[in-house]
C-alpha cells in the first residue's frame, strides 16, 4: 500500500471493492441470521398482539354494557323506593286521619290504608331485587374493568417487544435479544393473567 504526499495510505480501488466486499460478507451474514427468527418472531408477536388487543376491547365494551346496566338497575330501584315511599305516607296519613277521628268515612280511608300496605310490600321487594341487580352488575363492570387495564399493559409490553425485535436485527445484540423476549414473555403472561383474572 503506498502513500500520498500527506503520508495518508492510498487505497486502490481493488483494495476498496476488498474491503466492501468483505464488510458486506459479515452484513450479509448477519442479515441471513436476523432473516431467519426476526420477521417469524415479530409477525407472531404481532398475531399475538392483535388476538389480545381484539379481547381487550371487548373487556372494554363489556365493562360500559355492565355499567350501564348497573346505572338502569339503580334507577329502578330509586323509583320503586319513590313509589314504596309514596303508598307509605298515603298510609300513614289514612291511619292518622282515622286514629284522629276526623275522617268522614274511616271504614273506606281504612280500607284504602290497608290497600296501601299491601301493595307497597312487592314495590318494596321490587326496589330490593333493582338494587341487588344494580350491585351484581357494577361488580361485572369492576371485573371487566380490571381485565382490560392487566390486558393493556401486557399489549403495551408485546408492542415494545415488537419494536425490539425489529431493532435487534439490526443491531444484532444479545442483550437487546433478551430484552425483547423478556418483554414479550412478560407482556404475554401479563395478558393472559388479565384474561383470567
Amino acid at each position: 500500500m503506498s502513500t500520498s504526499d500527506f503520508g495518508i495510505p492510498e487505497i486502490t480501488a481493488h483494495q476498496a471493492f476488498e474491503e466492501a466486499s468483505e464488510i458486506g460478507g459479515h452484513g450479509a451474514h448477519r442479515a441471513k441470521h436476523g432473516a431467519t427468527w426476526v420477521p417469524i418472531a415479530a409477525a407472531v408477536l404481532a398475531v399475538v398482539t392483535a388476538i389480545f388487543t381484539l379481547f381487550t376491547a371487548q373487556r372494554s365494551t363489556e365493562s360500559l354494557v355492565e355499567k350501564n346496566e348497573a346505572i338502569l338497575q339503580t334507577t329502578r330501584a330509586s323509583d320503586a323506593y319513590n313509589e314504596y315511599e309514596g303508598r307509605s305516607i298515603k298510609q300513614h296519613i289514612y291511619e292518622a286521619l282515622v286514629a284522629a277521628g276526623i275522617a268522614r268515612n274511616a271504614d273506606a280511608l281504612e280500607r284504602v290504608a290497608q290497600h296501601e300496605r299491601a301493595a307497597g310490600k312487592p314495590v318494596f321487594v321490587k326496589a330490593k331485587l333493582a338494587e341487588q341487580r344494580a350491585a351484581e352488575a357494577n361488580t361485572r363492570a369492576a371485573r371487566f374493568r380490571t381485565q382490560f387495564v392487566t390486558m393493556e399493559v401486557g399489549i403495551t409490553l408485546l408492542d415494545i417487544s415488537i419494536v425490539l425485535v425489529s431493532i435487534s436485527a439490526l443491531v444484532t445484540t444479545l442483550a437487546l435479544t433478551i430484552v425483547a423476549g423478556s418483554a414479550a414473555a412478560i407482556g404475554l403472561l401479563t395478558c393472559v393473567v388479565g384474561f383470567f383474572r
